[in-house]
């Protein structure tokens, strides 16, 4: 109301109103797909990050508009920090009723998907005036960013025309999440063989371990496994598999699954020998154990053992890929060599040098050695009757050479033998032939 002098007397005019929203108080939560709020707990690699939102227009009501309002601009901004991205075709906007309204909206992405700015399309006065005094709503999914790790926080600003009003930030933690590899002796002997040689024919392990899922986790366990594409060049699956809980399990109030517990049992292994794959995935009840309240206020984690044989010789390597929530990272690199065996060279021949005598037994011809003559003396015989008297008879024997065995030593100068001394072969030692007596020699004829 104003007042003014009118030839002086006082004149009063009409009483103008003008309205004043209060501060807009937009709001924000982010839920887990089960509707559970899960604000400043820890998510992972596949989690859904449902951020809710509302735009506060409940101040608008008989409100007064002037040209300098539409200056300052009408709208909302949501921004997105942090190892995340927002899916579009996710982003609803609805009214008080619930009736969607995107199509009523202009909508303007920021790079990478990290923010999102919204104004109304067309009059904006006529756009208020139609919502004023209710709240719109929006919804849409945020995905963690696989491989990374950091915070994600999510705030929305509220600009009405020209007065800004924030949401509480959301904040959750992603915590770095790689499976890992080894090489090792065995179940027992955690003795890791990585980067060493193993003999071939040998049995050994490969220690496939998952990631670590955090504690004080807000997300929810969909699926979680790996694949191993061994090397079939140089190792051979035994088809002898183990999995192992790296963490304590609470399966009921009264079944605690002690770490190094064997929970194969809640885990499938699939082998393709063609692709000489071999791949692990928790059963469905096995994922609905890790999403109990007990198990997520701890972390939780497994490892799974392949028993190998290395059959070929050369250098061997290997890596695994888990799956968590189906995102899919590569675990580090292992390496194991085997030699190629070495072939047994022959056993050089032993040298022996001494000096040894060599004996050979010869026959030598003597001198002539002439028996005496044995003269047969003539002896009476009784008369019986008359006769001729018989004539001496002279017998001389054969004449012949005497023969003597003589040994013969000869010293030998030494040389390196290729043999043995058993396998020298024997000398063959034999007489000189003797000639026969004639048997025309002039002392045998008559």
């Amino acid at each position: 109301m104003a007042r003014r002098l009118y030839n002086n007397t006082p004149d009063t005019s009409n009483t103008v109103t003008h309205v004043t929203p209060n501060d807009p108080a937009p709001t924000k939560t982010v839920d887990d797909d089960s509707g559970n709020d899960i604000d400043n707990k820890a998510v992972a690699r596949g989690d859904h990050l449902d951020y809710n939102g509302t735009w506060d227009l409940t101040g608008f009501t008989n409100w007064a508009f002037n040209t300098s309002n539409f200056d300052a601009g009408f709208g909302e901004y949501d921004l997105l920090e942090g190892p995340a991205k927002m899916d579009p075709d996710s982003l609803k906007f609805a009214d008080a009723n619930s009736h969607d309204i995107t199509d009523q909206l202009e909508i303007t992405w920021g790079v990478d998907h990290k923010s999102f700015t919204v104004k109304p399309k067309g009059d904006i006065k006529s756009f208020v005036q139609k919502y004023a005094g209710t709240k719109l709503s929006f919804t849409y999914t945020a995905t963690p960013i696989t491989g990374e790790s950091g915070t994600i926080k999510n705030t929305i600003y509220q600009n009405s025309f020209g007065q800004t009003s924030k949401t509480t930030t959301m904040i959750n933690p992603l915590p770095k999440m790689d499976p890992k590899k080894d090489i090792v002796v065995n179940v027992g002997d955690q003795k890791s063989l990585d980067g060493k040689e193993i003999k071939l024919g040998d049995i050994f392990d490969y220690k496939l371990e998952s990631s670590v899922r955090p504690e004080n986790y807000g997300g929810q366990t969909i699926e979680w496994g790996g694949t191993d594409d061994f090397d079939a060049v140089h190792d051979e699956f035994t088809g002898q598999w183990e999995v192992l809980a790296d963490r304590d399990i609470v399966v009921s109030p009264t079944l605690t699954l002690e770490k190094g517990t064997d929970i194969s049992r809640y885990f499938t292994m699939t082998f393709n020998p063609e692709k000489h794959r071999i791949h692990f995935e928790a059963t469905p009840e096995f994922d609905k154990v890790l999403d109990s309240p007990a198990n997520k206020g701890s972390q939780q984690a497994w490892s799974a053992y392949v028993q190998m044989k290395r059959i070929a010789a050369g250098k061997a390597t290997n890596v695994w890929v888990e799956t968590y929530n189906n995102q899919v990272v590569n675990s580090n690199i292992v390496t194991s060599f085997t030699e190629v065996p070495k072939t047994p060279k022959p056993a050089k021949p032993t040298v022996i040098n001494h000096y040894y005598t060599k004996i050979v037994k010869q026959i030598v011809p003597g001198p002539p050695v002439v028996e005496k003559e044995k003269v047969i003396e003539k002896v009476p015989t009784p008369v019986m009757a008359k006769s001729e008297p018989k004539p001496e008879v002279k017998v001389a024997t054969a004449v012949a050479p005497t023969q003597k065995l003589v040994e013969v030593k000869t010293p030998v100068k030494p040389q390196p033998m290729t043999q043995s001394i058993a396998e020298v072969p024997k000398i063959q030692l034999s007489a000189p032939k003797v000639a026969k007596a004639d048997n025309k020699s002039p002392l045998l004829r008559r």
